[in-house]
């Protein structure tokens, strides 16, 4: 057995304040673990969700990546902790010194993540982005009673899609703006029935600081169900609003999740179909992991 202590951070995503924002747990590696030791760690610091970086050979500004949920299930992607990755490398002194320059992700089965220093201090990463499916009417009618019991109240749905090659477990949900998302008290333990584990409800808004909100809810990983803000979602919603409100592709928007803790992101929609997302970094704690590996 060895013992082995990793340094690690906690960051918020997508907000300017500790209380904002989606927390994420970024551990800092040499090399690759054991499954068990990722799931036992991603559990023990429970967090919305954890990232595990290491370097990629000798290059500077390029690492391996893996994403666990609280409760041990290995992710494919998540957007607001690949932000947050890049400013608790800098923070954590781990690229001490370098230029903050673009930062290279390498996730399995996904093209490389890219993550850049904004001009606003902020950060901005570059995401894969699916069309969604409409479901069937059929799919529609069985689908509808489940997301009203979750949300506690009829709903005016518009429509439901799923995500396509990438984001099969994705399901996006658009409601009237009436529906007053961010004021629905949600219970998302009912969305287990629907067979998807990723549930996106969205509206849009007329309020002129952002063009869309939404709420995001996974149950079957997240503890409590709802993930505060969700930057793969974007990625399944951002086509649909960008043709739905006729916004140019390359042009940036500001959406917002309504959660309660409540985030910011500024999103354009390239003509390639990838989306950039943009967000604040805020440190909320940094450490070391008392870790012990098997020979």
């Amino acid at each position: 057995m060895t013992a082995k202590q990793l340094p690690y951070s906690v960051m918020t995503a997508f907000s300017t304040t500790a209380a904002g924002g989606n927390p994420a747990g970024i551990v800092f590696l040499d090399s690759e673990l054991p499954i068990q030791t990722y799931q036992e760690i991603a559990k023990n610091l429970c967090q919305p969700m954890t990232m595990f970086i290491w370097p990629e050979g000798s290059q500077l500004r390029s690492f391996h990546a893996r994403f666990f949920a609280p409760r041990g299930h290995e992710i494919p992607l998540c957007g607001h902790a690949t932000l947050a990755s890049a400013g608790a490398l800098f923070d954590a002194g781990v690229l001490a010194g370098e230029e903050k320059t673009e930062i290279t992700y390498h996730v399995k089965n996904l093209p490389p993540l890219t993550v850049r220093p904004s001009d606003d201090g902020a950060w901005e990463m570059t995401l894969p982005t699916t069309q969604t499916t409409e479901v069937s009417e059929q799919e529609r009618d069985r689908l509808v009673p489940i997301l009203e019991e979750a949300l506690g109240k009829s709903l005016r749905v518009k429509y439901i899609g799923a995500g396509q090659k990438g984001f099969e477990i994705y399901l996006m949900i658009v409601i009237d703006e009436e529906d007053d998302l961010g004021g629905c008290i949600v219970n998302a333990e009912p969305l287990r029935a629907t067979g998807y584990t990723i549930h996106t409800f969205t509206a849009s808004s007329s309020t002129g600081k952002e063009a869309f909100v939404s709420r995001m809810f996974a149950p079957v990983e997240l503890l409590g169900g709802e993930d505060h803000v969700c930057g793969s979602a974007h990625c399944v919603m951002s086509p649909y609003w960008y043709k739905e409100k006729g916004i140019p592709l390359g042009e940036t928007v500001i959406a917002r999740q309504v959660s309660q803790r409540g985030g910011e992101l500024t999103i354009a929609l390239q003509e390639d179909g990838k989306l950039k997302i943009g967000g604040q970094v805020r440190v909320l704690a940094k450490g070391n992991l008392h870790v012990t590996l098997s020979n």
